[in-house]
């Protein structure tokens, strides 16, 4: 992994960070790590990730707690989203699409 790619996404993270709302800008830091090893596990080029979304998914009515988060990702490559499904640790489960995104529209 070059050192390039690993500040491109970073760059990505600190601009998502400046689009969200401090939930999910802390989300977006504290996930870092998780994002990092789920994006080389399935293979994605990092510079053609053109922006991310956070989602922090919470149960509980009365006294929502956080019980995991998505990371949606954009790429100029196609319209729609490659969604990476984080564990409330940060943790890695799964991916899934959205639009007309597929997984090797991000892949190197």
């Amino acid at each position: 992994m070059s050192h390039a790619r690993i500040m491109c996404f970073s760059a990505v993270l600190v601009a998502a960070t400046m689009l969200t709302s401090a939930t999910n800008a802390y989300t977006i830091g504290r996930c870092t790590n998780g994002a990092e090893k789920a994006i080389d596990q399935l293979q994605i080029d990092r510079e053609k990730i053109s922006k991310v979304i956070t989602d922090t998914q919470t149960s509980g009515v009365e006294t929502p707690h956080v019980t995991g988060y998505f990371l949606w990702l954009k790429s100029d490559t196609c319209k729609g989203s490659l969604v990476l499904d984080l564990r409330e640790d940060c943790s890695y489960i799964d991916t899934f699409t959205r639009g007309d995104c597929s997984l090797a529209d991000f892949r190197k």
